[in-house]
């Protein structure tokens, strides 16, 4: 009858996946969603996956446990549905800052520690946004050790004792470049993956990987407003990290003027 095992390529075929050496992110990225694997556990926020259906406003504030999601309320930040925006056809959430410096906006997991850089335990996490005014602002996307809130700023917060982080951040408001984060208490490395967040509304493409087996690896893509990112390419690695448990976060802050960020999606899988 002869060998009928089927390698990766021929069974994504037969699975009718298309199969693209250039998504480097889709070759190592597994299905997000909830219950669909025992092994792994999904949380998803966007209007596909939860509180779209419902009023928007009603995802609880950061500090509370009632929810899987929590959301920054910084200066009475608004939070609102899209549905008819021209690159997130499938919906996404909308959320003006407040009009002082530093408001701070985005989405974080009540339990701040979900995740852990554990041997032998991989974990994922991704998202997709635009940002209205890209000389405007600064943002972080990742993972902490600090909880989720306005009482700390994750993409200009200084390395130190229970400031671990791991993710990309934009450090600089009137700055388009984009760069790499990791730290474990005071020893902080980064990275510059040659990405620039250079034109407001551009659409930008985030994800995270932790192997498992020591190493942190970074993907992403970006495009003009009007056409489609598409796939991620590894754009980093980085081997510092935290040996804490953190929590996944998106952070942006502007410098006033309330400014507007749309999200996508946020989605975190890990292996359990």
């Amino acid at each position: 009858m002869g060998n009928r095992r089927l390698g990766r390529r021929r069974l994504k075929s037969v699975m009718q996946q298309n199969y693209s050496s250039t998504d480097e992110w889709g070759l190592i990225r597994p299905p997000m969603v909830p219950g669909l694997e025992r092994g792994k556990r999904v949380i998803a926020l966007g209007e596909q996956h939860g509180f779209g259906f419902e009023d928007a406003a009603d995802l609880p504030a950061d500090g509370t446990t009632t929810s899987t999601w929590v959301r920054e309320d910084e200066n009475s930040a608004a939070i609102a549905l899209v549905g008819n925006d021209a690159d997130f056809t499938d919906g996404c959430l909308k959320l003006t800052a407040g009009s002082s410096a530093n408001d701070a906006v985005g989405f974080g997991a009540a339990n701040g520690d979900l995740l852990s850089f554990t041997t032998g335990k991989q974990w994922w996490m991704e998202t997709s946004i635009k940002l209205g005014d890209h000389d405007n602002c600064e943002f972080f996307f990742g993972v902490s050790e600090a909880a989720f809130g306005h009482g700390t700023l994750f993409a200009t917060v200084a390395a130190g004792g229970s400031a671990d982080k791991t993710g990309f951040r934009k450090g600089t408001h009137d700055d388009d470049t984009l760069g790499l984060v990791s730290s474990l208490n005071a020893a902080e490395v980064t990275a510059d993956p040659s990405i620039e967040y250079d034109a407001d509304n551009d659409v930008l493409t985030m994800g995270i990987h932790w192997d498992g087996a020591g190493t942190v690896n970074f993907y992403a893509a970006n495009s003009a407003t009007g056409t489609e990112a598409g796939a991620m390419t590894k754009v980093g690695s980085l081997s510092t990290y935290s040996d804490e448990s953190v929590g996944p976060h998106l952070q942006v802050t502007s410098t006033g003027g309330s400014m507007v960020t749309l999200v996508n999606y946020i989605r975190v899988c890990w292996e359990i």
